[in-house]
């Protein structure tokens, strides 16, 4: 019983795991740089997204904060996915 609880547990403390990393990634007003992108690159990795999906984001994001000028994670938070300050 023991040994089926925790893989039946195993997948719902995983997903509230990498919620919660996410959300401290994004909350902080963090300096976007390399190691903000390698820690996102990990975190997408470890929550099972696979290695080229993440590095596709990650370098989507990386072409838009250098296009849009963004350089902190609090200006990602106030903008919608056309780069307009969210309502």
């Amino acid at each position: 019983k023991l040994k089926k609880s925790l893989v039946e547990n195993r997948g719902t403390n995983m997903k509230e795991s990498f919620g919660a990393k996410l959300k401290s990634l994004f909350s902080g007003k963090k300096s976007i740089n390399e190691d903000f992108y390698d820690d996102l690159t990990d975190l997408l990795v470890e929550g099972d997204i696979g290695a080229k999906a993440a590095y596709l984001l990650v370098e989507e994001l990386e072409d838009v904060c250098s296009k849009e000028k963004i350089t902190d994670d609090g200006h990602l938070a106030a903008n919608d996915k056309n780069g307009r300050a969210a309502s």
